[in-house]
């Protein structure tokens, strides 16, 4: 970052030193900001005694600036800014605490993750989907310690308030949440895609679905790498601000900007893929709006995104970044968060309403395990796949069986409906309206579930 970009902070409170309370300060300006201070105001229309336009004069600030330029370090007048603020009266904003605020949602998303596990080891063991939010869960850890410490050392702060060493540690935590963040945004989207290939069994959706998987890694690790090598060397991350070094740095806004919009599409594309599918289901219309529903709920993920890139414009070469970037650090936590706790919620759900049957509510079709009864004295295998809500995707009237049951019935004019189940796992659950408990056999076992009507 340039010596002069950080300089031109100080364009609204270094020429006020010369006031009645500068004999206070005056042993601790250095002598480079004395010189300025010196040149400057008697020679403006403020003079060497109005307060309040010393303190509020543009004219005044912008050739103090150019006079701090030519003279003095980034340290000096760091020294300067913070002085002159003092006589001036001005208060020293501090918002870290509101960086720290968004860790306790970080911590509930850590929590939801946990939660989702502990359902899908009770409904008989984790999928794939389940081990990438697992992978997301644990990036989680760094990046809420990252950004809890960048916020304790120097995010929500004016640059010139805080140590020197305290800068460096704080942009230091920050480079390395930034690469947390891709990692856990793609981790979760990974997630919601491997959850639509287990339980979605047309090839065309599953195509699209692997297509989708491979923009996400891709983008992934593009932006990681854009992130690591952002500025070159390295280090140039964290010490460059003090002018002291030669360095080159992306156009950081810019890259900001075209990883938000990235982002912003894919999410898009993730939540829209299904819907074709889900339309086409023959069901009747409050039971497809509530599918429907619950395959939406990651539209407050994209929300979210949409909602954060209005604070994108603040990552930039920014004079000083430690305050300009507060509120661009705290949209990216709510985004990464909610798009850890989204996905995890019917998992949470399915929790709940066995541990709170009274208040969430038992989805009878959902626990597969216990629905399987006999047939023909065989014991139906016991599944261990993904538990979704009857989500029927065909339904054809006619005649199931020409066998008699058990009881001498025979099934005719009833109507199968073939529901969504674990492709990973090689199940698909079936129910019958209109007749009674039957079996059918394909390459792969598939069971009919009673329906009582």
């Amino acid at each position: 970052m340039r010596l002069t970009n950080f300089l031109s902070l100080f364009a609204l409170v270094s020429a006020t030193a010369v006031q009645a309370e500068f004999s206070q300060y005056l042993s601790e300006i250095p002598e480079c900001g004395i010189q300025c201070i010196l040149q400057i105001l008697p020679t403006s229309v403020c003079g060497l005694t109005n307060e309040t336009c010393i303190c509020e004069n543009e004219d005044v600030a912008a050739r103090t600036q150019s006079c701090l330029v030519q003279n003095c370090t980034v340290l000096e007048s760091f020294q300067v800014a913070n002085i002159t603020a003092l006589g001036c009266g001005r208060e020293h904003p501090d918002r870290s605490g509101d960086i720290i605020y968004t860790t306790v949602l970080g911590v509930f998303a850590v929590l939801c993750v946990i939660m989702r596990l502990i359902s899908r080891w009770e409904e008989g063991g984790f999928n794939p989907d389940d081990y990438f939010m697992a992978f997301a869960g644990l990036c989680m850890i760094p990046l809420l310690t990252t950004g809890d410490f960048s916020a304790k050392y120097a995010f929500g702060r004016n640059i010139w308030d805080i140590p020197t060493n305290h800068i460096v540690l704080g942009l230091q935590f920050f480079y390395w949440g930034e690469i947390c963040y891709f990692t856990v945004l793609g981790a979760c989207k990974m997630s919601i895609l491997m959850f639509y290939l287990r339980i979605f069994p047309s090839q065309a959706f599953r195509n699209w679905c692997f297509s989708l998987l491979g923009v996400v890694t891709m983008a992934m690790v593009v932006f990681q790498l854009m992130t690591l090598f952002q500025c070159w060397p390295i280090s140039y991350n964290w010490h460059g601000w003090k002018g002291e070094m030669q360095g080159k740095c992306l156009n950081i806004q810019a890259f900001n900007y075209a990883s938000s919009a990235v982002n912003i599409i894919l999410d898009f594309a993730i939540l829209i893929l299904p819907l074709p599918w889900l339309i086409r289901l023959k069901v009747g219309l409050k039971r497809k709006l509530s599918i429907i529903f619950m395959f939406s709920i990651g539209i407050f993920i994209f929300i979210v995104s949409v909602l954060r890139i209005n604070f994108v414009n603040k990552f930039k070469a920014s004079v000083n970044p430690t305050w300009d970037y507060t509120d661009a650090i705290i949209w990216s936590g709510v985004e990464v968060h909610t798009a850890v706790i989204v996905p995890c919620l019917p998992a949470i759900r399915s929790l709940l309403s066995r541990r709170c049957p009274k208040i969430f509510g038992i989805d009878t079709q959902a626990d597969t395990n216990k629905s399987y009864e006999r047939s023909r004295g065989r014991d139906i295998p016991r599944s261990k796949s993904f538990k979704m809500v009857s989500i029927t995707t065909t339904c054809a009237p006619g005649k199931v069986s020409d066998e008699e049951s058990e009881d001498g019935q025979r099934f005719s004019n009833s109507k199968v409906c073939f529901n969504l189940g674990d492709q990973m796992k090689g199940t698909v659950h079936t129910g019958i309206t209109g007749g009674r408990l039957a079996t059918f056999r394909s390459n792969e076992h598939l069971v009919a579930e009673k329906h009582d009507m």
